[in-house]
């Protein structure tokens, strides 16, 4: 079955069952007001602070001005980057948050003399494989020039440098990428970080397998190692999911390890799924406040622009505001008229397929339980999508305190509850 823009989902009556499952969408939104952190004053969205704004070094050190940084520019980006991330911490405390705090690192793989080291006649080739293919385990062969390549990944986490090096798969060298750490509280495990890599980085023409992006991650938190692709799999049989499957890390020789190697949910993604490049993508990080959660925010589109990430360089001001209104009509419309308003902004069936999928499969870190970790898509056409990433805390029982549990947004005694339990 397609579930493409042009589903006949979108024309279906809403049963009753919908509406209940819809009613999730706009409590969720309608109602989900925090208080404090991280949106309130001091926090990443509250005066003064930038959310999503990684630290801009690249224009300001590429003094040759080719498009790359050479290794005398980087160790000169690295010393800011050290000094502004020191500030940031200083001023984190001055406002009364808790600095950011990095697990104890140990020796490295590639520091250790029992390090498991491959080669390519080491491991099986699959050529003539999908890049994503669930069936193969294939192994990805990163070199850096550089011994100390993961110091300077973890000096430039955080900012819009990316580390050269080389990347071979399946006996052939695909060329020299950006290769970065990516994550949040996922960057904190010590030993085995999650790689983001930009195939494209230096040569606008370069893909692998018909990708420019991958990012290879470390099941922070799932020591199962399988929440995340498991999910996405299942997901991807009933509405657009990201491609999942699992891969080998080898670098510089040293084997890190398996991971999650996970589609980007940029431009590629759309066409598969809604035959089009065009439209506008937003990205919601974690945000404990529920600000994120298609909740009205009131008319300033300002508001807004601390919860959302905005992925789409294009976008105009007239996209953020019809996301300003779309989430003010969520809560501005009565239960009568849902069945007649709702199929006019969303694709009704794809709705109800993500809002099952975040609550069957307890979604911790999701739309549901903190009204982040999800993306919004708006078409062409103006209609709203929804879309699931960062699964690593799936299948994964509501706890006390966090998540849907009690204490947590959807759970007994919050604030913040489903339309069907109505508000507390």
């Amino acid at each position: 079955m397609s579930y493409s823009a042009k589903s006949t989902g979108r024309r279906r009556i809403v049963s009753t069952f919908s509406s209940l499952v819809l009613g999730g969408l706009i409590s969720t939104g309608a109602q989900a007001q925090f208080d404090g952190p991280p949106g309130g004053p001091g926090g990443p969205g509250g005066p003064g602070g930038k959310r999503f704004s990684d630290i801009e070094l690249m224009k300001r050190f590429d003094v040759n001005k080719d498009g790359r940084l050479d290794r005398e520019e980087r160790d000169a980006a690295r010393a800011e980057a050290i000094k502004e991330k020191a500030e940031g911490q200083r001023g984190r405390k001055r406002r009364g948050g808790p600095p950011r705090e990095q697990g104890v690192e140990g020796a490295r793989p590639q520091n250790r003399a029992d390090a498991l080291r491959l080669t390519e006649s080491d491991v099986e080739m699959f050529p003539g494989r999908d890049l994503y293919d669930r069936e193969t385990l294939r192994t990805f062969f990163f070199e850096f020039p550089e011994s100390d390549w993961h110091e300077e990944m973890v000096a430039f986490h955080g900012t819009d440098i990316e580390v050269p090096g080389t990347l071979r798969v399946d006996g052939t060298l695909v060329g020299e990428v950006g290769i970065s750490y990516r994550g949040n509280t996922s960057f904190d495990q010590p030993e085995k970080k999650s790689f983001g890599i930009s195939i494209d980085a230096y040569d606008d023409d370069l893909s692998l397998g018909g990708y420019n992006t991958l990012n290879l991650l470390n099941a922070n938190g799932d020591s199962s190692m399988m929440r995340e692709v498991l999910f996405s799999n299942i997901a991807s049989e009933h509405m657009p999911a990201p491609k999942a499957n699992f891969v080998k890390v080898v670098v510089n020789g040293v084997y890190l390890g398996v991971y999650a190697n996970v589609q980007q949910l940029n431009k590629d993604f759309i066409e598969e799924h809604y035959d089009t490049r065009k439209g506008v993508r937003w990205k919601v990080p974690p945000d404990f406040s529920g600000g994120g959660a298609l909740s009205d925010q009131g008319t300033s589109s300002s508001t807004y622009k601390e919860k959302y990430e905005l992925k789409t360089g294009s976008a105009k001001e007239k996209d953020w505001k019809e996301l300003v209104a779309f989430c003010r009509l969520l809560k501005r419309t009565p239960d009568a008229r849902l069945e007649k308003v709702l199929p006019k902004y969303i694709d009704v069936e794809e709705t109800i397929r993500f809002l099952a999928l975040d609550n069957i499969f307890m979604d911790q870190d999701g739309y549901y339980s903190r009204g982040s970790d999800y993306y919004v898509y708006k078409d062409p056409d103006g209609r709203f999508h929804f879309f699931h990433y960062d699964n690593n805390e799936t299948f994964d029982p509501p706890r006390g305190g966090r998540g849907g549990g009690p204490g947590g947004p959807g759970g007994p005694g919050s604030r913040w509850s489903p339309r069907w339990t109505r508000w507390t």
